[in-house]
C-alpha cells in the first residue's frame, strides 16, 4: 500500500485523507498489528524503488 505525493504542490488535507482512507480499506493485512507510517523521500528514490518493484513483479510473472 503506497499512497505517492509531490511536495512541491499545494496539499490539500481532505484529499490527502480521502486518500489514505481507500488505501487503508484495501489493505488486506490485520490493522490491529499494522502502523501507518509517513516517510518524506527524495523523487529518485522513490522512482527507483517503484521501478525496482515493477521489475521484481514482472520477473515473478515471467517466471510462473
Amino acid at each position: 500500500m503506497s499512497v505517492y505525493i509531490r511536495l512541491n504542490k499545494e496539499l490539500n488535507p481532505t484529499t490527502l485523507i480521502k486518500q489514505i482512507s481507500k488505501e487503508i480499506s484495501r489493505y488486506e493485512g490485520e490493522l490491529e498489528n499494522s502502523f501507518l507510517c509517513i516517510d518524506i523521500k527524495q523523487a529518485q528514490d522513490t522512482v527507483a524503488y517503484i521501478a525496482r518493484n515493477h521489475i521484481a513483479n514482472n520477473l515473478e510473472n515471467n517466471n510462473d
